[in-house]
């Protein structure tokens, strides 16, 4: 079956990731995990607000960033990769594509104007709305949906293989994310 969707994980992928570089400066990796899996997930589902999440994590380590001091630490390290913004304009060309992130709310936001996701991406899915996040496969059928399109007909790229692994379950051809150059060889592959 052909391929009509190129879906995009965001931070990763696109944008360099956060978290992994900012919570060494703070805590311990079973710290990190831990605080990711519990306050973040929080944040990334929209069960608590972004600012909250950034007041809890900012009182853990006893203020010694604000919370708007974290967020902007955050939004500094999630910069756009150029290439990547260039790759995503070329498929669009040929594909439908689209966006599916977890993200909490706010950061996606100072990243993209709604004019420039317009002009990425054809559908979006994104955590914090829909309080659903990845590797649910709610996340995914609920995009495969907006798209109209069967999981077969629909490739996603992420830097998480656990990520990639629920997407194939469900028929989704997946791509682990390393670098464009790769991503380009990988897409040629799949015509």
């Amino acid at each position: 079956m052909p391929v009509k969707l190129i879906i995009f994980d965001n931070f990763g992928v696109i944008c360099h990731e956060a978290a992994p570089f900012w919570f060494p400066k703070y805590f311990s990796a079973e710290d990190s995990v831990r605080i990711k899996n519990d306050i973040v997930t929080k944040g990334d589902l929209g069960e608590i607000s972004a600012e909250e999440m950034y007041k809890t994590i900012s009182d853990m380590i006893d203020n010694a960033e604000t919370p708007q001091q974290i967020e902007d630490s955050w939004f500094e390290l999630a910069q756009r990769n150029p290439e990547m913004i260039e790759l995503i304009r070329e498929t669009r060309k040929k594909y439908k594509t689209a966006l599916l992130s977890n993200a909490v709310e706010g950061l996606l936001e100072r990243i993209y104007t709604e004019r420039e996701l317009d002009e990425l991406f054809d559908f979006r899915a994104i955590s914090y709305i829909e309080h659903i996040a990845k590797p649910d496969e709610k996340f995914y059928r609920l995009l495969l949906d907006r798209a109209n399109v069967k999981p077969e007909e629909a490739v996603f790229i992420d830097d998480n293989p656990a990520n990639i692994r629920a997407a194939q379950a469900l028929g989704i051809k997946g791509i682990v994310f390393t670098d464009c150059e790769g991503l380009k060889k990988e897409l040629s592959l799949l015509g």
